[in-house]
């Protein structure tokens, strides 16, 4: 039996929101460990918080995050947990892997926004899953929806200066390491849109002007981001960036 741990982060909670989100963990059809740090007084943000709860747990077979306001439905570490293990029958279990699902947009009161994550942000899992690059630039792998073996765990930390969230870090460090991302095509989390969200659903708006100075803040996130693991120059940036624009279309 593959030992699964649930890393939760919480930051001056919501009491309603974190009670809903430990039910629906405890509700899972698999049992796995729970292990909760308190960023309130040390005030690291997300990303470290998360960092240091996946360096403090060592010795377990899986890794899954947990914000402090979504929903998880019932099969979702199952579904997980059984799409890792195919992949680890595929390509080893010394292989980092990640795989992820789908997250349904609701609002504060769990109404529904959008039915797909993916579809409402523009996210291509087929396209970014498998490409560097394209990862750095657009990363669709949501920390709630991801699941990590040990190996991937192991290739991501420590996290590199320029990372800017977990979740990102590691999918990056798992391809650049030969690994493998794999998308898991179910919406398996409720994701609690609420005006706080550290990072939340963007809704994607193709090429318009709309939000650029929010577009200019991206650009230059995922170019620092991606400096030094899959360009060194700016122009190398833009070349990239313009190659994954163009898939999109």
């Amino acid at each position: 039996m593959m030992r699964t741990v649930i890393l939760l982060s919480t930051y001056c909670p919501n009491a309603t929101y974190l009670s809903e989100q430990l039910d629906s963990i405890g509700r899972q059809t698999v049992s796995c460990a729970l292990v909760r740090r308190d960023d309130s007084e040390t005030r690291l943000g997300a990303m470290k918080s998360f960092e240091t709860l996946l360096r403090e747990t060592d010795g377990y077979d899986y890794y899954a995050f947990a914000d402090q306001d979504d929903v998880w439905k019932p099969l979702k570490m199952e579904r997980l947990i059984g799409a890792m293990e195919e992949a680890e029958r595929s390509y080893g279990k010394q292989t980092p892997l990640v795989v992820h699902c789908d997250l349904e947009v609701v609002d504060s009161g769990l109404k529904r926004i959008a039915a797909s994550f993916w579809q409402y942000s523009g996210l291509n899992p087929d396209m970014l899953d498998h490409h560097l690059p394209y990862m750095a630039i657009s990363n669709c792998v949501t920390g709630c929806a991801m699941l990590l073996n040990a190996a991937a765990r192991k290739v991501s930390l420590p996290f590199g200066n320029q990372a800017y969230m977990h979740d990102q870090w590691i999918a990056v460090s798992t391809l650049r390491a030969g690994g493998h991302v794999i998308p898991v095509r179910e919406t398996l989390v409720l994701y609690r849109q609420h005006g706080k969200n550290t990072l939340g659903a963007v809704e994607y708006k193709g090429m318009s002007l709309q939000g650029w100075r929010e577009k200019r803040k991206l650009f230059w996130t995922a170019y620092l981001a991606g400096k030094g693991i899959c360009w060194n120059t700016l122009p190398a940036f833009v070349y990239w960036k313009i190659r994954h624009i163009l898939a999109r279309l």
